[in-house]
């Protein structure tokens, strides 16, 4: 079969159309005018059919050629990789963007096996991927890394499907970096939040605006304790299972708002400082509830009221003892001076020396008075139990009257203890 000439080119055209006129037998030769005007007009139609069938062959090839151009761009330039394999595996045809994707010219992938673009570990997954895909198999897509390292393209998502021949298969290779990035960022992300929730030393529940509870952390949980399931946050946080008075949920929270309370009988008895924060929780308004333990914090607030009382008593007790000191000094000088005025019977002086007695205890009391109030310094003693026994049944015999005989019997010996401070 001879090639035929192009026709873009009017030489070569001219030179082909003339050998073949040679090859050609004769014609017979026109004797009359008439028939020599007849071949010329037969002539000049034909050349403008000629011209008319060239202009549209023009035109036709113009529009083959921008169709191939679109083809083109459509292909090469396409934003994902196009690769068409063999069952094997080898390269038959890729567009640029495919080798821009794995590093390499496209004139060096053809012909080449397409798992060396594959990272070692996901060969073998691949290696499986092509002969499922020549079987028939459903899943037609898989999801790889590209073979080097430090490549910007770090994921590629491969979906594939079987030619008509059932030779080859074409590849469609899509960088699924930013996502994996992204579902690698989250991921870890909602590890942190998971092992935030979990050591955080505070109760954390999300409920939504009619009360439901939606979430606890693994701490409020624990504190809730409750073997029932049950709804609503009141029912397992509120000892009286009964929606608080002064609940934030009535009126509802508004977004970014927040509302806090303090509230005791919660979780067991115990007082709790809940902050409300109205939020958007699995794409509905919902409310965080953080659960702060003030329950330690009160009772120390409660001592620290009882100590600040008891110090304003001892100032008081302070007050009263340095009173009580300039009286009772006063009393022992007198004491101390009346033997001296005048001669003393015995019983007055017996009496006298029981007033002593008296006093010294008074000063005593005192003294405790003064250490009390942390005024004066404790110095422990040894205490004679006998002898205190002693003067205190001088003072009781006096009280109970002469018409009551009061004996006393003490041991012989030393009974006696060192009295601990209190």
């Amino acid at each position: 079969m001879k090639t035929p000439p192009p026709v873009n080119n009017p030489g070569a055209l001219r030179q082909a159309a003339e050998a073949r006129l040679k090859t050609r037998p004769a014609t017979a030769s026109f004797q009359t005018e008439a028939d020599l005007r007849r071949l010329q007009h037969e002539l000049e139609v034909h050349q403008i059919e000629l011209e008319m069938q060239n202009e549209e062959l023009r035109a036709t090839n113009a529009e083959i050629e921008a169709e191939r151009e679109r083809y083109t761009d459509l292909y090469d330039f396409a934003p994902t990789g196009y690769f068409t394999l063999t069952a094997d595996g080898t390269i038959r045809l890729v567009n640029l963007t495919g080798a821009k994707m794995v590093g390499i010219e496209r004139a060096h992938l053809l012909g080449s096996w397409f798992g060396m673009l594959v990272a070692d570990e996901d060969r073998k997954p691949f290696g499986d991927f092509l002969p499922r895909l020549f079987a028939g198999a459903p899943d037609t897509e898989c999801e790889l890394r590209p073979a080097g390292a430090g490549r910007i393209i770090q994921r590629v998502h491969l979906k594939a499907m079987v030619a008509p021949d059932g030779e080859r298969c074409r590849v469609a290779m899509l960088d699924i970096t930013a996502r994996w990035l992204a579902e690698a960022a989250l991921a870890e992300s909602n590890a942190f939040m998971e092992s935030l929730f979990k050591t955080i030393p505070v109760g954390i529940g999300i409920v939504d605006e009619t009360g439901d509870i939606l979430f606890q952390n693994e701490r409020l949980k624990r504190a809730a304790n409750k073997s029932q399931p049950a709804k609503k946050c009141w029912q397992i946080y509120c000892d009286d299972q009964q929606q608080c008075a002064e609940c934030p949920l009535k009126p509802p929270i508004q977004i970014g708002e927040t509302k806090a309370i303090e509230k005791t009988g919660v979780l067991g008895g115990k007082t709790y400082e809940i902050t409300h924060t109205g939020m958007v929780y699995q794409g509905k308004p919902a409310v965080l509830e953080i659960f702060h333990d003030v329950t330690e914090r009160k009772m120390l607030e409660v001592e620290f009221r009882q100590s600040q009382k008891m110090e304003v008593i001892g100032q008081l007790a302070w007050g009263v003892a340095h009173d009580l000191n300039n009286i009772l000094a006063a009393q022992f000088l007198e004491i101390e001076l009346l033997p001296l005025a005048e001669p003393l019977s015995p019983g007055v002086q017996a009496s006298l020396k029981q007033i002593h007695a008296d006093a010294d205890r008074a000063a005593n009391l005192v003294r405790q008075l003064l250490l009390f109030s942390r005024r004066q310094m404790m110095r422990p003693h040894d205490l004679d139990l006998s002898i205190n026994t002693i003067n205190f049944s001088k003072m009781l015999q006096r009280l109970i009257g002469e018409h009551i005989e009061l004996e006393l019997h003490t041991h012989p010996s030393r009974f006696g203890f060192t009295p601990i401070p209190a």
